[in-house]
């Protein structure tokens, strides 16, 4: 297939799920031949990441000359004030008028957004990972662990603190901007918590074969990669039931508030990850180039 694709964010050493999202792009179309372009204007299609890289002017430019628009959505509307969050969605509202079809990254993120968007073209399709790099470990980790490349308050740090000073006979391996969250008064410089610091891609897979869980305590996340990424690699989840990570742990994790049933048969969560082919990226590629073709 000789289609040229445009990204709206090119991939970085570091980031989240949108980065994830350009770099498992860029490695599947090269594996199958397809060109990834830097500029909409050489492109015959185009993926715009919830608003980023590209202004409406710019991609009316290129519906006018033919090119087709995809438009992923992974952002959380509602009720919101802040200014410059109003700003963002005015600008992917904007942005999702002049979209060939809308992809929605969760069946949450599509009831969500979609009354502000009007999307009539859409469907749902989920985030996934590169089951090569991250695969299950040969042992189980041994570690509980928690990534935030945010230290937003919907990310649910003062829960992490707490259940760090909760359970000091546990070890937390914490990856990500821990050592900031000072400024929000949470010292995570704790005896049970190994502070990692910001790793790059390349190097999360073996952080996540150090775990035995994933905590993940962020409220209303849309569609976490992160999440993803831990059941390939054979962590079960313990997630904040909102949003749209309930739909990607299904029975390879449990809620919050049942974490000692989790921790009592972590080997049984562990064989559901094995079944989670649905999550491997090169199916949701086959995805996004099904809408193309």
């Amino acid at each position: 297939m000789s289609v040229r694709i445009y990204l709206s964010r090119w991939p970085e050493k570091m980031g989240g799920g949108s980065n994830s999202f350009s770099l498992n792009f860029h490695k599947y179309a090269k594996r199958s031949g397809i060109r990834v372009v830097r500029k909409i204007d050489d492109a015959d299609a185009a993926i715009i990441i919830a608003g980023r890289g590209i202004s409406p002017a710019e991609l009316q430019t290129a519906r006018d000359r033919g090119c087709f628009v995809i438009h992923r959505i992974d952002e959380h509307f509602g009720a919101f004030t802040d200014p410059n969050r109003l700003k963002k969605h005015e600008k992917i509202a904007d942005l999702n008028r002049l979209a060939s079809i809308t992809v929605f990254q969760s069946e949450f993120v599509r009831q969500n957004a979609q009354p502000y968007l009007g999307s009539e073209r859409y469907c749902v399709i989920y985030n996934g990972g590169d089951p090569a790099k991250f695969r299950m470990g040969n042992f189980p980790g041994s570690e509980i662990g928690h990534i935030t490349w945010s230290l937003l308050e919907k990310k649910g740090l003062k829960d992490l603190h707490q259940e760090i000073e909760k359970r000091p006979s546990e070890k937390f391996r914490l990856v990500g901007l821990h050592q900031k969250a000072i400024s929000l008064g949470l010292d995570f410089n704790r005896p049970n918590a190994l502070l990692r610091g910001e790793r790059p891609h390349s190097k999360m897979p073996a952080e996540f074969r150090k775990m035995k869980i994933l905590y993940f305590p962020s409220r209303d996340d849309p569609c976490p990669n992160t999440v993803v990424e831990a059941i390939l690699s054979g962590v079960p989840v313990c997630y904040h039931d909102s949003g749209g990570t309930p739909e990607l742990v299904r029975n390879c994790g449990e809620p919050l508030d049942q974490f000692d049933e989790l921790l009592y048969d972590l080997e049984g969560y562990r064989e559901n990850c094995l079944g989670r082919s649905d999550l491997h990226f090169d199916g949701v590629f086959k995805q996004y180039m099904d809408l193309i073709e």
